[in-house]
Parts: C-alpha cells; structure tokens; sequence
C-alpha cells in the first residue's frame, strides 16, 4: 500500500518525494531508493520504533548522493543525515521525545560496522543493550530489501546478537559504572574537572579493547601514567 499511495503519503511527509524512483546504481541494491524504504519495513519486527527507524533510514540518501568513476552510486554519511531529517519530521507530526531519540539512534548507525566482540561493547556502551539489539534487527530489516546475497550477512548479525547476550550474561564491563575505578578515584591521582571524565572513558575503552584488565590498581597506574 505504501509503494501503491506514495504521492498520498508525500502529502504529509514531502521529504520522501526526492526517493521516488531513484536508483542507486550499487551492487547491492535492486530497489529505487523508496521501494528500497519500503521493504525494510515490511521486513522489520512489528514493533513502532524499528519499523518507524526503517521508514526513515535513507530518507537522507538522494541529496547524500555520489557516482565514482565506474558508475558505482555512494552514500556516505546518508546515515546522519537521515537521523537529522527524521527528527524534524517526527517533531512536526508531534511524536513523542523519547520514541523519536530512539528512532534516530537507530537511524544514525544502521551503517556501522558489527562484525567483532569489541564493536559490539563499543556500541552497547554508546547507546545501550535495548537499542543495540535493535540496530541488528534494523541491520537484517535492511539486507532484506536488496539483493539476495546480502542476506548472508544476518547470519553474522545474529551471532553478534548473541554475542551480547553472553557478554551482558557474565557481566562484561561495558559501561563507566562497571569500571572498577569512579570520578573520586581519578581525582585522588591528581586529574581535575573535564580530564577526569576523559581519563575515565579512555580507560573504559582500553579495558573492553582488552588491552587493559577491568582491576582498579591496573586502571589507576595507567591513569598516573596518563597525568604525567
């Protein structure tokens, strides 16, 4: 019905009008741009803020638009750009604060890679595991509506999926309150106001890297080091 009554929804949401029709010259997608939009929906889990993410997630593509030498059709940096007219369009049909910072978080990293355990912290770390599953979900909604091959992919998604659920299981740290160390003890080594924050997100990200272990000796002498 969607793709049947586009001008009719064009009516209330002109900013699709420029994705009718438009090709987007890439191996890996046999869809115009809206039918492209279109199939992601029908293809994402009945739930308003995936399947809203999906209805907005290129919306951003045709003015985001390049073609290199060999006629191959790029995006780059469509995935932002969405999440920013998503939010417009959703705070002038009046939506809700909270389910529209849910749609654009999805919306702005529907592009990232997830393909190992460290993107995975990185990302549950950013927005959290309720949202981080349903980017996977968004990301296989996607691989749906392009070319077959692709689907291979949301094997791997699935198992990134699942890689959450286990390091979520044996309390992985992934968050600045799982950190053995907090604010007081960086400021007890010498760190004054903005550093601090920044010398514990440095250590969060060193610790799910892995190059560092979640202990609180090891974490303040790697932050005395970072004072000298």
């Amino acid at each position: 019905a969607a793709l049947e009554y586009r001008e009719i929804i064009s009516q209330v949401i002109p900013e699709f009008r420029p994705c009718f029709d438009f090709q987007q010259h890439s191996r890996y997608h046999c869809f115009d741009v809206y039918e492209h939009i279109i199939r992601t929906v029908e293809a994402a889990p009945k739930d308003i803020v995936l399947r809203t993410a999906m209805l907005f997630h290129d919306i951003g593509k045709p003015q985001m638009f390049t073609m290199d030498d060999k006629g191959i059709g790029h995006f780059k940096g469509h995935a932002e750009v969405s999440a920013i007219m998503a939010r417009d369009i959703m705070k002038r049909l009046r939506w809700d604060n909270d389910t529209i910072d849910k749609v654009c978080t999805i919306i702005s990293m529907h592009s990232d890679v997830v393909s190992n355990d460290v993107q995975v912290k990185r990302i549950i770390s950013k927005i959290g595991a309720d949202a981080f599953f349903m980017l996977i979900e968004a990301k296989k909604a996607d691989n749906c509506a392009k070319y077959e091959f692709v689907l291979a992919e949301n094997e791997g998604f699935d198992k990134m999926a699942d890689t959450a659920r286990k390091l979520i299981q044996d309390n992985v740290c992934m968050s600045l309150k799982q950190l053995a160390v907090n604010g007081d003890d960086i400021l007890s080594v010498g760190a004054k106001g903005k550093n601090i924050g920044n010398i514990l997100n440095d250590l969060l990200e060193n610790v799910m890297n892995g190059s560092l272990p979640n202990e609180k000796t090891a974490l303040i002498n790697y932050a005395k080091e970072m004072l000298i």
